[in-house]
């Protein structure tokens, strides 16, 4: 097996701090019948990109679901 890792290159200062960012469950986000909307996952994306630098974000980990429901639009069925 081969493994392959992206990343980026180290910082010139391998002491320095750096943050992880963690986006939960953002299906609940962009859902109308939860109060959500689209505009509120696209905030904190864009959040983490004009940050990026200063917070020298090393990771974005998601967790839960991207949606609530992707299983019901008229798409293929398996």
């Amino acid at each position: 097996m081969k493994a392959t890792f992206y990343g980026r290159k180290a910082a010139a200062n391998p002491g320095r701090d750096f943050s992880l960012i963690v986006l939960p469950d953002t299906q609940y986000y962009v859902s109308s019948k939860n109060g959500g909307l689209p505009a509120m996952f696209y905030a904190q994306t864009d959040w983490i990109v004009s940050n990026r630098t200063s917070l020298n974000i090393a990771y974005v980990a998601h967790l839960g679901d991207l949606v609530e429901d992707g299983d019901t639009n008229a798409g293929p069925t398996i």
